[in-house]
C-alpha cells in the first residue's frame, strides 16, 4: 500500500482510520530502519571529515533505491534523527557499560 504523506500531519495527529495509523507507523519504522543503514554505510564509505552533504546525497540515494522518494528537509531530519540515536547508543555503551545488555535481556523475556 502506498501512503500519501501530504496526509501525515492528520494521521499522526489521531486522524485517519485504524488501518491509516497502522500503516503509517509500519511505514515510518520502515523508513527508519533504511535511513539507519543508509546512515551506518556512509559513514563507513565516506569516514573524513566534512563530507557530510556527499554522506547525506548518498543516504537520499539509498532510500529511492529502497522506493522512498522524499523531500531534502524530510531526508535530513530523518538523517539527524538516526545520528542522534547512535550518538545516544554510543554515549550509552561507554557512560554505562552494561547497560545494553541488560536491555537485550529484558527483550527477551
Amino acid at each position: 500500500d502506498k501512503i500519501d504523506f501530504s496526509k501525515l500531519d492528520i494521521v499522526l495527529l489521531g486522524g485517519g482510520s485504524d488501518r491509516e495509523q497502522m500503516l503509517v507507523c509500519e511505514k515510518l519504522k520502515e523508513i527508519q530502519k533504511w535511513t539507519a543503514v543508509g546512515v551506518k554505510a556512509a559513514e563507513m564509505i565516506y569516514n573524513e571529515s566534512g563530507m557530510g552533504d556527499v554522506k547525506k546525497n548518498y543516504v537520499r540515494r539509498f532510500l529511492e533505491s529502497k522506493g522512498y522518494k522524499l523531500d531534502i528537509d524530510t531526508v535530513d531530519a530523518l538523517i539527524e534523527a538516526t545520528v542522534r540515536d547512535m550518538q545516544q547508543e554510543a554515549f550509552e555503551a561507554v557512560a554505562l557499560p552494561g547497560a545494553a545488555d541488560e536491555g537485550e535481556e529484558e527483550k527477551e523475556d
